[in-house]
């Protein structure tokens, strides 16, 4: 599934997870902020594997 995503879309997750984490964080719910942290380590080594991130170093990615 994560294969058909596009380098944009993954970092768009990887930031969504990461604000999740911050909330759930923030209320002690450990439980799902160790889920948000397996899910954004999921994603984040699916863009390690990618041989090109055509998005990491555009104007939005850069944002992002």
């Amino acid at each position: 599934m994560m294969q058909e995503k596009t380098c944009r879309q993954l970092w768009h997750d990887y930031a969504f997870l990461t604000k999740e984490m911050k909330k759930f964080i923030s209320f002690l719910e450990w439980d799902l902020f160790e889920d948000l942290e397996r899910q954004r380590e999921l994603v984040q080594a699916e863009l390690a594997q990618r041989p090109v991130d055509e998005f990491r170093d555009t104007a939005e990615g850069i944002k992002l």
